[in-house]
Parts: C-alpha cells; structure tokens; sequence
C-alpha cells in the first residue's frame, strides 16, 4: 500500500486491508507446509503396508480448525431451521 493510500484510508478500510493481507500471507505460509507434508506422503507411501493419509504424516493446528468446519447437517435438520425461520418471520 503506498503512503498516500494509507493516509486516505478510514480506520474501518485499513482493518480490511489488514485482514486481507494477513489472510493471503497465512495461505501462502499453509501452502508450503501442505507440499512438504504431501512430499512426505509420497517418499512414505511405497513403505507402508497401509493406505496412508496426508494428516497420518503431519498434523497442523489449521487441520483441527477443518474439521470442526466441516459439520456435516441432516436434511432433516435443514428441514427443521426452514420452518423455524418461515414461523418466526410470519411468512405463509
């Protein structure tokens, strides 16, 4: 960011330009751990006498948070929020 940009940014820009750029450089840190552990995989998998998994060779902390993300919802469930909103908002 030049100078001139920073100096014309409101606080609430800034803090949105922060996150942004701290978002691609944790991506960017995430992506080399990914292909050392997935060249990990590669040297160790001839070796093994089962089928191994890339977090099987190194776990990282940003796995744990993947996992708690990826919460698998019933159809039922679904159902059941639809018609909880459809009677809270009075809509039919």
């Amino acid at each position: 960011m030049r100078r001139d940009d920073f100096e014309r940014c409101t606080p609430n820009e800034f803090k949105k330009t922060w996150d942004a750029w701290e978002k691609a450089e944790t991506r960017r840190m995430r992506d080399g751990w990914e292909r050392g552990r997935m060249l990990g995989l590669c040297m160790l998998q001839p070796w093994s006498k089962k089928k191994l998994e890339a977090h099987d060779i190194m776990t990282f902390p940003w796995d744990e948070e993947q996992k708690q993300a990826k919460t698998v919802v019933s159809d039922a469930e679904i159902k059941e929020r639809y018609k909880a909103a459809i009677k809270r908002w009075g809509l039919r």
